[in-house]
Order: C-alpha cells, then structure tokens, then sequence
C-alpha cells in the first residue's frame, strides 16, 4: 500500500489492519521506490499519487522516475491499483496530471467510491486518452473506530455552544476564497432566528500572515455572520472530532465540482444529516441515503437544503444504520480481496 500511517487520514491504517489477517500487507512510500531483486509484491496499491511526492510540487525529473518505477513493478510480475480520490490532483502543479495519466496507464484495477466516478473517469480517461482498465466500486468504509461517547449537551457545553441553537457544521479545510464566499452568502440568506455554523478550518493562508489574519477576525466580529458562528484555524485531532460531529444537527459541504469527500461517511459515522453538493460521488451517496442534494454553487438551493436538512435532523435519522449496512469493514475487505483475486 503505497501511503503512509501516520497522515491525518485514518481510513489507510484502518484499511490495512482490516486487511492484515487476510493478506500480507505493507504501507509504505518508501518501498515503492526501493529496487532491491528480492522484494516481491502481488499487488502495488496505489492511494494518491501525491504522497509519492511527499505532497510536493514535481519537475519533468520527478516524472520520468515515477514511469521507470512503474516499469521497474511491472517487469517484476506487480500489477498496480490504484484508488481514485479525486479528479485531478488539488497541487497546483500540471505535471501532477501526467502523473495520474501515466498511473492509470499501468493500473490493472481503479478502484471508485461510486458509479458516478467510473463514468467521469471514463469520460476522461478512456473517450480521450483511450486507458482501459479494470473498474470496482468499492464504498468509502465508515469511521467507526473514532471515538463516540459524549452527548449533544456535552459537546455543546465543551464547545461553549448554546443547547437552542440550530448548529451546521462544516468539516474539513476551506481550500479556497470562493468556498468561503459561498458559505456567507447561503448564511446570510438563510432565515432562521437561531442558526449558528462551527468551521473549525475556516481561515485560508495569507499573504498578510498573522495581522492580514487577526484583520480578518476582527471585520467578521462586526458582522451577522462572525457573532453567529465559531470560525476557527484548527485541525481537528482525530479524539476532538466527537465534538464537532455531536454538537451539530446537520453537516454542510460547501465544495464545487469535486468527485468524493470523506466528510460524508464521517457524518453518517455520527449519524448526521448530510447537505452537499450535486458533484460526484457525493450526490450519488446522498440520493442513496435520502440526504437533501442542492445545486452546485446555487446560493438559493443550498439555503432551502439546509432548511431542509434541519427539518430531517429532527425525525429519526438513518444514516448511521445505512452505513453500517453498505459501508462496513467486513463488505469493504470482501470486496478488496475479490478485487486483488482478480487481477493477481
């Protein structure tokens, strides 16, 4: 397994440890690059291509060894899998998509979180560049190992959240200004006397540093918007997520044209209602699980979704036991190994 364990990731290291008592298993960048005669793998499983680079921007140089290696596997008797986590890559560095082309190329398998993903990369990669390979759906798995044992009231109280309060969370980075200009305006048009959004990464890198920062903070004190919400410059530790998930009553996902986010399984691991985004696997799972899908970018839809989404927060929700049903470890692992059987 081409990626390593200590990432904020845990779906690898729980992915390997579910695998572990029924194949030999290995998570490591460094091996993919070792050449030693007496090394043998089955299979090369490939997770993002970026962390073969360390998450770094990459030269022709770069490229050119990731083809030999590649070769180097495959002259070995390894046949390469490769997890598609997203449409291109979010390094802003072009080589990086000749780096998924020439994966693909030498993939055996692609492994996809849903259908809608195998018809983008058939778009792409077959009707254009003309890549044929082997394709599975196997779900993103559940995160039911991170820990689950504190009530709404709390997490509220933990978080210093008012218990009236209609809570959205957004989880994960905000990657960009336009994001962030979107979650304003679906805040500000929505009409709900006691609305109150947590974003634990909200602030984006700056040029200005610290004082363009506490700028920032300060202009968005002074509006609906900043006395309304928790806006924070956090990464969540992985024993803190409960917090977040538990304090909110749905979750929102502010993203554009993406293919997948983990964010969604994360919710449903807490039982949350889920508002995204009519992209990907993304729309394809929520249609799936009854979760309200808006348009992408509509500022309107979104708002009328969460509405939405805060009415279904307060029925039985079933997300969790969809979950555990579609998504747990042991369907997962069965489907990995039939997937290696075959192309092994």
């Amino acid at each position: 397994m081409t990626s390593n364990l200590n990432g904020a990731n845990s779906t690898v290291s729980d992915l390997c440890r579910s695998l572990s008592p029924h194949v030999s298993i290995q998570a490591s960048i460094s091996l993919f690059w070792e050449r030693d005669s007496q090394m043998f793998f089955d299979i090369v499983h490939i997770q993002w291509p970026e962390e073969l680079f360390n998450w770094q921007p990459i030269g022709k140089k770069d490229l050119k060894d990731l083809i030999d290696q590649l070769e180097w596997w495959k002259a070995k008797g390894s046949k390469v899998i490769v997890t598609r986590h997203n449409i291109y890559p979010h390094i802003l560095n072009e080589l990086y998509r000749d780096a998924y082309e020439v994966i693909y190329n030498q993939a055996s398998a692609v492994v996809h979180f849903s259908e809608a993903s195998i018809k983008n990369f058939k778009s792409i990669y077959v009707a254009e560049k003309g890549i044929e390979t082997i394709h599975k759906v196997i779900p993103h798995p559940m995160y039911d190992g991170i820990e689950n044992n504190c009530s709404r009231k709390e997490a509220r109280d933990l978080l210093k959240v008012d218990k009236d309060k209609a809570v959205i969370l957004i989880f994960g980075s905000i990657r960009h200004k336009e994001e962030q200009e979107f979650i304003l305006h679906v805040y500000n048009k929505l009409d709900h006397a006691d609305k109150f959004m947590i974003v634990p990464r909200w602030f984006l890198p700056t040029k200005g540093g610290f004082l363009q920062r506490i700028f920032s903070k300060v202009k968005l004190f002074f509006t609906e918007f900043g006395k309304n919400t928790m806006l924070q410059n956090y990464m969540v530790p992985e024993d803190e997520i409960q917090l977040y998930m538990n304090a909110s009553d749905i979750v929102f996902i502010p993203r554009f044209e993406v293919l997948n986010s983990g964010v969604v399984m994360l919710a449903f691991s807490f039982n949350k209602v889920v508002v995204g985004p009519s992209t990907g696997s993304i729309k394809e799972l929520l249609d799936l699980s009854s979760n309200p899908v808006y348009q992408v970018g509509n500022i309107e839809d979104a708002t009328s979704k969460i509405k939405k989404g805060f009415e279904l927060s307060k029925k039985q929700v079933q997300n969790y036991s969809f979950a555990k049903r579609h998504m747990n470890w042991g369907a997962i692992v069965e489907k990995y190994i039939s997937l290696y059987a075959v192309v092994s």
